[in-house]
C-alpha cells in the first residue's frame, strides 16, 4: 500500500516534502540549542544540497552557517559509520 501511495507522488512533490522535513528538523534542533535560524536561509541551503535545479547564482538567502548546518544534519542522517575525528573535522 505504501508503495502505491509513493508511486502516485511526483518527484517534485517528494523533493518538496524532503526539503520541508529537513528544514523543520534543522530549525527544531537549533531551537533546542537556543538558536533562532532564518527559515529562508535554511530553505536555500537545503535546496542547494537536494535540488539539482537549484539556481546558485540567484540565491541570496543561504549563508555559510546555514550551509554548514545542513551538511551536519545530512551527515548525521545519511552516514551510518561510527563518528570519529576525521568525520567531525575532515
Amino acid at each position: 500500500m505504501l508503495k502505491e501511495i509513493i508511486s502516485n507522488i511526483s518527484g517534485n512533490d517528494l523533493l518538496k516534502a524532503q526539503i520541508s522535513a529537513l528544514e523543520d528538523e534543522i530549525i527544531s534542533s537549533s531551537l533546542i540549542e537556543g538558536e533562532r535560524l532564518k527559515r529562508s536561509s535554511i530553505h536555500s541551503s537545503v535546496k542547494k544540497r537536494l535540488d539539482e535545479n537549484f539556481d546558485w547564482l540567484a540565491d541570496t538567502h543561504a549563508t555559510r552557517y546555514s550551509d554548514n548546518q545542513v551538511l551536519l544534519i545530512l551527515e548525521a542522517n545519511l552516514n551510518k559509520t561510527p563518528m570519529n575525528f576525521e568525520r567531525l573535522h575532515g
